[in-house]
């Protein structure tokens, strides 16, 4: 304590103080207590820790992109929407090989499978497709030169055509060689497209029935007419109404009145004549002419030819025209303003196709 130093015995010649000899049990030290080793306390490396803390969100980042990457890759042309309460995912078998067409060329989608997968039809080739009509033995695809017939087995070439026109006996192709002649192929028939004066008028196929050919044309006066030629003469079939679609033989209409006073939709058919009061953005007929779908930008609904009765689709909102019909009649698939595709039932349920959506110009059902 007085900083003297000490002999070798441990007596302190400076001090006049006798120091007493203790042994390590007078102190209460234990002879293990000899070879403890305290450990290092913390070590404090700044530079080290501010490097870890920077760089490791980036790898984490990084780590997290290359397996969405990856993920994305893999699942290609596999199932990608999510359901919403309001329309949950189909899961009730359909059976439909839908095909759409868009800036990615035509696709396959196996709607059970739930899976895309590119069609690559060289007859086709790097053509804009306008128009997929469904037809008996596949699909019709109406391009910039022509009309290309596809199947599973592959495609065939059918020839020049301004338009595709379903009927009861096969689709038909329509050229437009001069103003006032329709050309009808199969059987290749021209028709030729007269007004009241007799004078050629410019005329429309509009569709093909099982008794002929419906033009629509518009007459001098303004008045749209609609005419059913055969192999037997001309028949006027209505005045004042445009065409909207058909099936079979039904034709559905829209009458025109000065006063607004006319039904907005007219049906034509087996069943006879039936006016509806429905202010429809896009309407289609079921293979069969058994239902009939009108869809809005508010309330869409599905109707029932035989029995008249309506059921609400919902959500009604369906602004598309878009659509195809399975080839049984039980479901319309149409394409969403996101691009998605929903299947409708008959019964005016909806549901959700749960595959990737794309810009789409055309649908139809293989």
């Amino acid at each position: 304590m007085c900083g003297a130093r000490l002999d070798d015995d441990g007596a302190c010649r400076d001090c006049d103080i006798d120091l007493l000899p203790l042994t390590d049990a007078d102190i209460g030290i234990r002879r293990e207590d000899r070879y403890v080793a305290l450990p290092p306390g913390p070590r404090w490396v700044p530079r080290r820790v501010r490097r870890e803390s920077s760089t490791a969100p980036v790898v984490v980042l990084g780590i997290v992109l290359t397996v969405l990457v990856v993920a994305g890759v893999l699942r290609q042309g596999g199932p990608t929407r999510v359901g919403s309460p309001t329309s949950p995912l189909l899961a009730e078998h359909t059976g439909v090989t839908l095909v759409r067409t868009g800036p990615l060329g035509l696709e396959r989608i196996d709607v059970d499978e739930r899976r895309i997968r590119s069609w690559r039809v060289p007859e086709v080739g790097a053509s804009h497709v306008r128009e997929l009509v469904t037809v008996d033995n596949g699909i019709i695809a109406l391009t910039g030169p022509g009309a290309v017939a596809l199947d599973d087995r592959g495609a065939t070439w059918l020839g020049d055509a301004d338009a595709v026109v379903p009927s009861p006996e096969g689709a038909r192709l329509v050229s437009y060689p001069r103003p006032g002649e329709i050309v009808v192929t199969p059987p290749g028939v021209t028709l030729e497209v007269r007004g009241e004066d007799g004078h050629q008028a410019v005329g429309e196929v509009v569709a093909v029935l099982s008794q002929g050919s419906l033009v629509q044309r518009v007459r001098r006066d303004g008045v749209t007419v609609l005419e059913l030629y055969s192999s037997v003469g001309v028949r006027l079939l209505a005045v004042g109404e445009t065409f909207v679609t058909a099936s079979g033989d039904t034709v559905v209409t829209r009458p025109r009145c000065p006063e607004d006073s006319c039904p907005s939709l007219r049906v034509r058919g087996p069943h006879g004549v039936q006016d509806l009061d429905y202010s429809a953005t896009t309407v289609s007929l079921a293979p069969g002419e058994a239902h009939l779908a009108v869809l809005t930008t508010e309330d869409s609904v599905m109707i029932d030819l035989e029995t008249g009765n309506v059921r609400t689709i919902a959500p009604g909102a369906i602004p598309t025209d878009r659509l195809a019909w399975s080839r049984d009649g039980r479901w319309l698939f149409v394409v969403t303003a996101d691009g998605n595709i929903d299947a409708i039932g008959v019964d005016g349920h909806r549901y959700q196709v749960p595959v990737a959506g794309r810009a789409t110009d055309a649908l139809a059902v293989l």
